[in-house]
């Protein structure tokens, strides 16, 4: 099974080709006029996307310009093989979609997120990070369909068919993801390191700091040496430049 850049490689290599141009997209390059040139534009585009979220649909239609013939670009991509590997690069799942969105934010998103209330950063949010979700997590198009599915299992009725709604749901599941991930003091140590693993891969030093102190506060309240010296191993093997003598 294809992991996610494998996918949106596959993606890349069926609209360009994998090496160089193949003929197929050359072809529709001059049914409007443009050149190999333009084409290599467009897949260097579409390479620099390789490792993020966008819908590279998205991004390979919104390449040409609008007198560029649209059925044209229709047919290039009405095929089932390809359409199966665009609804694949969308998240899957709510879950999913949340994991790309924390991905994302810096340490100011994040206390902006914290520092708001659930109805505050809804709206706030519609069109900035919710307008990104909608255009490339598959919602305006309606073609993330397992996302969608999962959304109405989690969201009910409240969720409509909108891709407003849709957004709107998932919004309120990063709200509630931060303010548990990052406000609230850390209940179970089994899930500490995972975490901070994630979040030294994910996030700047700023925020790791941060984490580091919500769990250094729990450590002093347990007052356990046992746990305090597996965080002290942790910090040692990870070559993490700070001290827990307590």
């Amino acid at each position: 099974m294809l992991d996610k850049k494998e996918i949106r490689q596959e993606i890349v290599n069926y609209l360009c080709g994998e090496e160089g141009l193949k003929d197929e997209f050359i072809d529709l390059l001059k049914s409007g006029g443009l050149s190999e040139d333009d084409g290599y534009e467009i897949k260097e585009k579409l390479l620099n996307e390789i490792d993020s979220s966008k819908d590279l649909n998205l991004v390979f239609v919104t390449s040409f310009d609008r007198d560029f013939p649209s059925d044209k670009l229709e047919e290039y991509t009405n095929n089932e093989s390809y359409l199966e590997l665009v609804e694949a690069q969308y998240p899957q799942s709510v879950e999913e979609a949340v994991d790309i969105l924390i991905v994302g934010l810096d340490t100011e998103d994040i206390n902006i997120i914290r520092e708001s209330s659930k109805d505050e950063f809804g709206p706030s949010a519609h069109f900035g990070l919710a307008l990104y979700v909608r255009n490339h997590f598959g919602l305006n198009n309606s073609k993330a369909k397992n996302l969608i599915s999962d959304i109405y299992k989690k969201g009910g009725f409240e969720c409509m068919l909108f891709a407003d709604s849709l957004s709107g749901f998932l919004m309120d599941e990063l709200w509630e993801r931060v303010q548990k991930e990052y406000e609230e003091a850390l209940l179970d140590d089994s899930e500490f390191f995972d975490k901070l693993r994630k979040i030294m891969q994910k996030h700047d030093e700023e925020m790791m700091e941060m984490y580091l102190d919500s769990y250094e506060e729990y450590l002093k309240e347990m007052n356990d040496e046992e746990l305090n010296e597996d965080y002290r191993q942790y910090l040692k093997e990870n070559n993490i430049n700070r001290k827990w003598d307590k």
